[in-house]
């Protein structure tokens, strides 16, 4: 009897060892087959920041005159109610809101909103010389963005010609002595003079004290009278032709016309 009890102990022990392989060996298995892999998780599209760029940067202009400022802005497709240029004499290092530049091109998007990303345009005018300061602005939701700042020279306005003053008006004189016979220059009997156009003409005339009639002689024509001139007495007339004219002597008492003196009007 001991023997088959000591054969069917083994026998049972092998069975044992048998199941415990197995066992093991399942456990193994199972416990590979459960194995998790961790995987990353999925990484969404980063969003394009939002920044602006001045693309059109005049550095000079002329006081008075339009100049022409380009901006494009990069970001998200999204929509706008405020983009303009914001200037001023001083520099402002970390702007925080449009107020702190004193001056602003017309405000653009505020009627109709705009789309972003896009590109936009303005002009401006500055009225007084110096150096002044910009940036392109954007109001993105809720928040403000700004450019890199700029500067530019404005320069007065080239100063015109002075016009050359017109020239003096010249005053042409003339010594004339008169009888009942005619007029005349320098004991010469003339029948004419000349005055230049634009010039005044002052004319001393002398009534000779020979010659004439007792009553003296009288002056007139070209808008002018002496009234009546005694012998060896004178009356000076002056004036500014604008015409060629005729000046008359008559006897003033009875107005008997004595000579005729024309004056020519020469053009400069």
């Amino acid at each position: 009897m001991k023997p088959k009890l000591l054969l069917a102990i083994g026998a049972l022990l092998v069975f044992a060892i048998l199941v415990s392989g197995c066992t093991q060996q399942g456990q193994q298995n199972d416990t590979t087959g459960n194995t998790t892999v961790s995987n990353p998780p999925a990484q969404e599209p980063e969003e394009t920041p939002i920044a602006i760029s001045l693309t059109t940067t005049p550095s000079t202009a002329i006081a008075g005159e339009s100049l022409a400022i380009a901006w494009s802005i990069e970001s998200p497709e999204k929509t706008i109610n405020h983009t303009a240029v914001h200037y001023g004499p001083s520099s402002v290092s970390n702007p925080q809101v449009p107020a702190d530049y004193p001056s602003a091109s017309s405000f653009q998007c505020t009627q109709t909103p705009c789309s972003i990303p896009g590109s936009f345009s303005t002009s401006l005018s500055i009225p007084e010389s110096g150096t002044y300061y910009y940036r392109a602005h954007a109001i993105v939701d809720g928040m403000h963005y700004w450019s890199s700042e700029r500067t530019i020279t404005v320069s007065a306005p080239a100063q015109a010609p002075a016009p050359e003053p017109e020239p003096e008006p010249s005053v042409q004189e003339f010594s004339i002595l008169a009888d009942d016979s005619g007029f005349y220059i320098d004991g010469s009997k003339v029948s004419s003079i000349q005055v230049s156009s634009g010039n005044s003409a002052k004319i001393n005339f002398t009534v000779s004290t020979s010659n004439v009639y007792y009553g003296g002689l009288q002056i007139k024509g070209c808008g002018q009278d002496s009234g009546s001139i005694s012998p060896g007495s004178s009356k000076t007339i002056e004036f500014s032709p604008s015409v060629a004219c005729t000046l008359t002597s008559y006897w003033p008492l009875s107005g008997v016309v004595k000579a005729r003196l024309q004056l020519e009007l020469m053009q400069a």
